[in-house]
């Protein structure tokens, strides 16, 4: 079951947020374990995420 996002938006198989899936506190950055990542992806069901709260652009590949 999908969780309600008050603070991103989910659309197809993309994710838009601030933070992630689990926290709008929580930073993703190129160094964020992959398990981590995977984990974030996983609770929306989502392929592809956009996450505005490192400040950083990157690419993540899983």
């Amino acid at each position: 079951m999908k969780q309600p996002l008050d603070f991103g938006f989910f659309e197809f198989d993309c994710l838009l947020i601030y933070g992630s899936s689990a926290s709008v506190s929580d930073k993703l950055t190129p160094n964020t374990l992959a398990i981590q990542m995977l984990d974030r992806l996983m609770r929306m069901d989502a392929n592809t995420l956009f996450c505005g709260r490192s400040g950083l652009a990157f690419q993540y590949e899983i």
